[in-house]
């Protein structure tokens, strides 16, 4: 009589800006209607894509500049302003600096009206006339500037593992020229987040893992010689493969426990008319020879360069659950598992 068990394999992946200073601009920035623009620099939820590099862009996004916005500046030959960074501080990075979220930087650029040149913010600029949107009076060292044209935020992948959350809420960076009292607080630009909603969620990557049976020979009655006693050996294999960023994989093996605590590694048969008594399924560790501990979750290996291929040994055979005399009947014996993957 033949005797099988059936494990069926189910992957499940669960995964779920700080201040830089500089002198003050030397550009004296004159009375004005407008106190400048501010741009709410609000994202929504953004996802860090496993296979960014470290060093690459993973989000950009262009703001808009809404509205008629003017600097009138006094600036010398050589005078320039600051496009200083208020949340986060430098990077190895060009123009990028870090934000509250582990493993994410920002960068922050204008492009100005009429102008295909961005400024980046952590930078200062030195105006003169001739450039796009720059008017004024050149005896006069006096400068007007459209403060127009589109904001751009990228944010940037600085190290293999990203953090989650949401950015900070507050201003991030300020355009300068050095005020001028009491006319103006120097600031003509303005990046901030307000309200929270820029949310950070790292994709920790996937896995692919597909349905398994295992099939045991028929077993005689005179291999039971009481509780406790095995027979019927049959080794076989877990094979998945997982790939994205570096990170640990654990495996979950679990079942309709014989034990409650999971011990031994003993699933429950399923019941049925045609299946055999007193004899359980019991799965072990091919590695270690040691029973599978049902329910617990093992790390099991490391995704290295954006793939890994994983076959993890097992076996699984006969065990008498009970005892006593004529117990052990024929039939079937039954049993399901699950195998959950989670990629770290």
């Amino acid at each position: 009589m033949k005797m099988t068990r059936l494990i069926y394999a189910v992957f499940q992946v669960c995964a779920w800006l700080m201040v830089s200073t500089s002198a003050y601009a030397v550009c004296g920035m004159m009375p004005n209607y407008q106190e400048g623009a501010v741009v709410d620099i609000t994202m929504g939820r953004i996802s860090v894509p496993s296979g960014v590099a470290v060093g690459d862009v993973f989000y950009s996004k262009e703001f808009p500049i809404v509205g008629s916005f003017f600097a009138i500046v006094s600036c010398k030959p050589g005078d320039t302003t600051q496009w200083r960074v208020v949340q986060g501080t430098a990077t190895t990075i060009t123009n990028v600096y870090t934000t509250n979220i582990a493993g994410v930087g920002m960068r922050t650029s204008w492009i100005p009206a009429q102008s295909a040149s961005p400024f980046y913010a952590g930078e200062q600029t030195t105006w003169k006339l001739g450039m796009p949107g720059v008017s004024g009076s050149a005896a006069q060292n006096t400068l007007v500037f459209n403060v127009g044209g589109t904001v751009v935020v990228e944010l940037i992948k600085l190290s293999d593992t990203v953090g989650s959350g949401a950015l900070a809420g507050g201003t991030y960076t300020n355009n300068t020229a050095q005020s001028v009292y009491p006319f103006n607080s120097g600031v003509f630009l303005t990046t901030r987040i307000t309200g929270g909603g820029s949310e950070i969620v790292p994709e920790t990557g996937t896995c692919s893992i597909g349905d398994l049976s295992v099939d045991l020979a028929p077993a005689p009655f005179g291999r039971f010689t009481g509780q406790g006693s095995t027979t019927g050996d049959t080794p076989f294999n877990v094979p998945f493969t997982c790939s994205g960023a570096n990170g640990a994989v654990t495996l979950t093996l679990d079942a309709d426990k014989f034990m409650p605590d999971g011990s031994l590694g003993l699933i429950k048969p399923q019941a049925g008319v045609n299946n055999a008594s007193c004899v359980a399924l019991q799965v072990l560790d091919a590695s270690s020879g040691l029973p599978a501990i049902l329910g617990a979750t093992q790390v099991v290996g490391t995704v290295f360069n954006n793939s890994t291929s994983f076959n993890l040994p097992y076996l699984v055979r006969y065990y008498q659950s009970s005892g006593g005399t004529n117990c052990v009947t024929p039939g079937l014996v039954k049993g399901t598992a699950t195998v959950t993957v989670k990629y770290q």
